[in-house]
């Protein structure tokens, strides 16, 4: 299984690769925020054969040298199926697409937060297809 990766072209983190994702809008559901930033990110389209399924959560506060909150993040991984055409969006700087054993030589900043994640996406799609699973 590959994961689609985004080259972030704005801070923060630009420069690195990360997973498709950004901000839930006022009133959005989680899955309809997932799915809207896919598209927007990578103009990928999560097809309805294989539902969203939650993944994990994960709470990140980046503080500054001084202690100060400089960023604070909920991130809620979701594993979906893509197709259509990988193009990158406005803040996107290009589109890569990773297994879990290529995480590493992707330019990510938290590369094991990465892998820990695809990881458990494969074995949510696996558990959810009945299909062996892959790496």
């Amino acid at each position: 299984m590959e994961a689609a990766l985004v080259e972030r072209k704005n801070e923060p983190a630009k420069n690195t690769f990360a997973f498709p994702g950004g901000r839930l809008d006022l009133g959005e559901s989680l899955e309809d925020c997932a799915r809207r930033e896919v598209k927007e990110e990578t103009n990928l389209d999560l097809c309805g054969s294989f539902p969203l399924q939650h993944v994990t959560t994960i709470d990140h506060v980046s503080r500054d040298e001084e202690g100060r909150v400089k960023y604070h993040y909920v991130i809620v991984e979701f594993v979906g199926l893509a197709e259509g055409e990988p193009v990158p969006g406005d803040d996107a700087a290009s589109i890569d697409w990773a297994t879990l054993k290529e995480i590493d030589s992707k330019n990510i900043l938290d590369k094991k937060a990465h892998k820990d994640v695809l990881e458990k996406a494969i074995e949510v799609y696996s558990r959810e297809t009945g299909r062996r699973r892959e790496q």
